[in-house]
């Protein structure tokens, strides 16, 4: 693993366990997956990490992750093909940017989302089957407790939607249980 990629990750405050020393226990707990080369990570170890949210891979993914699982779980999948230290923060960064403010720009299996900068609001991410209704059931809570959206965005793909709504106002966590609970959906989080 790339030196200047795992410092960066750490400046951000994020713990980061060498590949050798991550047993069963400590992937079920992660919510970052960091690999390199030809290191494989099978479908078995991808359904147990239930934290996980985000897989940093140098080189070919396609070739070694189950790309397809990692989408229907709301996986999201960074992927460069050159392993040079610049490649490496790069993906560090995109890391980063994906955990901080939702950004999925140059992901593998996400849809290409391109996000405003935003003050004075709160974040949250919904990431769904692509079926119809999720969207409508989605905005029908927010209009239920009064929310008044800042911003909206929506990409999706033939298998999940990913949207990420801006509000401008207090809430409570009745609605963040709410939201989670919409039929379809496969993550849920509040950035800030």
């Amino acid at each position: 693993m790339p030196v200047e990629s795992i410092d960066l990750l750490k400046q951000e405050g994020f713990t980061v366990v060498p590949e050798q020393e991550a047993d069963d226990k400590t992937i079920q707990k992660a919510g970052i997956l960091l690999a390199a080369g030809d290191a494989a990570v099978d479908a078995k170890r991808i359904k147990k990490a239930t934290r996980l949210k985000v897989i940093g891979y140098w080189g070919a993914a396609q070739n070694v992750l189950p790309v397809d699982l990692c989408t229907e779980r709301g996986i999201v999948i960074f992927d460069a093909s050159k392993t040079s230290a610049k490649g490496s923060v790069v993906i560090s960064q995109r890391i980063i940017d994906f955990i901080n403010r939702g950004a999925v720009q140059h992901s593998i299996n996400f849809p290409s989302l391109q996000l405003a900068a935003v003050t004075k609001t709160h974040r949250i991410i919904h990431i769904h089957k692509n079926v119809p209704g999720v969207m409508a059931h989605i905005n029908t809570v927010l209009a239920e407790h009064a929310i008044n959206i800042d911003g909206q965005y929506l990409r999706t793909n033939p298998v999940i939607g990913y949207v990420i709504i801006d509000i401008n106002k207090e809430y409570d966590k009745q609605l963040l249980k709410e939201l989670k609970a919409i039929e379809h959906t496969i993550q849920f989080r509040v950035l800030y």
